[in-house]
């Protein structure tokens, strides 16, 4: 028998246990809510203009500025990411952009998602002139306005449930130019991909040996697409220890395992790619590759189904593939995966930049 001293031990840490988990739920709870009031202010202090399409551009710089918190980290990288430095380009080229059709709407929504400001963004989208069209980037890898919740980023907004996800009104004319995936978005004028991208990085120090041929490492419980690439090929390619120098291993290997995580894609597609590690991107629900109108992917990288992956399949893929000219054409194409790149493939678009290879806004529905 447990003795009566223990038994009010265990009260009192159970006591102590629900009054710290109240005290903390009501903390979150005052933030959220302090964030989204905060919002709300500074919104409702700037003038909307509808004068000239301009002006209220410049009502809606203003009245997205608290959709632009401080940017998010991931694995040690604290940005800046595309949604910042693409707002950046914008305010140092405003010129450039007057002629465009589509007005920006520069909301980085990917802060915004891990600032807990979905119900604020909501009510500004709600709020906006639908006779503009608009464009806006965002990294979110769970896409814009998502239909279910998301299990990583919104775990703990337990107040909020109906709140969690960003709402595209569908009176709304938007281009969204993305580059964590989109399958669950909704209803977009035009979805552009983007590649996924954190730093950049390369080129490989020449004194190293190719020590594998394909290799993956990281983790492998973000989607199911990893625990089977593990269970079908586990030994015919190296998965390293999570520990260690990930962007070395990554250029002593001919091909880079690229499956899926938390969205679509992955940011070790485009690490590879910078590294010159042929990638093997696997995706499942929506297949996101950019720059597909000028870019033969297959000229550079093994493209995989999840079918195709527990069928075998890549075992063939891997052996067929013209090494070589694979990594040959890597060289020349990694100039694309840069922000600077990016920055200028989004502004021709916008501004339908003539002569050029890319893709064209599509305006009429």
């Amino acid at each position: 028998m447990v003795s009566q001293y223990v038994w009010q031990r265990r009260k009192l840490s159970l006591k102590i246990f629900i009054i710290v988990t109240v005290v903390a739920c009501i903390a979150l709870y005052t933030h959220m809510n302090h964030d989204s009031w905060a919002a709300d202010q500074l919104m409702q202090a700037c003038q909307v203009d509808r004068s000239s399409k301009m002006a209220y551009q410049q009502y809606i710089i203003c009245a997205t500025q608290p959709f632009r918190p401080r940017a998010p980290t991931f694995r040690g990288y604290k940005g800046p990411w595309v949604e910042n430095k693409f707002f950046e380009h914008f305010t140092q080229n405003v010129s450039k952009f007057t002629p465009s059709p589509v007005l920006y709407l520069p909301i980085h929504w990917t802060a915004s998602a891990e600032h807990r400001l979905t119900a604020s963004v909501n009510k500004f989208l709600s709020k906006l002139d639908s006779s503009h069209t608009y464009f806006t980037v965002f990294q979110l890898g769970r896409g814009v306005g998502r239909r279910s919740p998301y299990k990583y980023v919104y775990l703990l907004n337990i107040f909020k449930s109906s709140n969690y996800k960003f709402y595209i009104p569908h009176k709304l004319r938007i281009v969204g130019f993305y580059s964590g995936g989109c399958s669950a978005c909704d209803k977009f004028l035009q979805l552009i991909p983007l590649p996924l991208l954190k730093k950049q990085l390369g080129p490989c120090p020449h004194t190293l040996p190719k020590r594998y041929n394909v290799a993956f490492q990281g983790s492998l419980k973000t989607d199911s697409v990893r625990g089977v690439l593990k269970t079908v090929y586990g030994k015919h390619f190296k998965f390293l220890n999570r520990d260690g120098d990930w962007d070395k291993n990554m250029c002593m290997s001919n091909f880079t395992l690229c499956p899926r995580g938390w969205g679509e894609t992955s940011y070790r597609l485009y690490e590879a790619i910078q590294l010159g590690s042929i990638p093997i991107y696997v995706w499942r629900d929506e297949k996101v590759l950019p720059f597909t109108e000028f870019l033969n992917w297959e000229e550079f990288a093994i493209i995989a189904h999840i079918d195709d992956v527990e069928r075998g399949m890549l075992l063939k893929h891997v052996s067929s593939a013209p090494l070589l000219s694979m990594q040959q054409r890597l060289l020349h194409v990694k100039q694309f995966f840069t922000y600077e790149f990016v920055l200028h493939y989004i502004t021709s678009i916008v501004t339908e930049e003539p002569n050029t290879p890319y893709v064209r806004l599509t305006l009429n529905p």
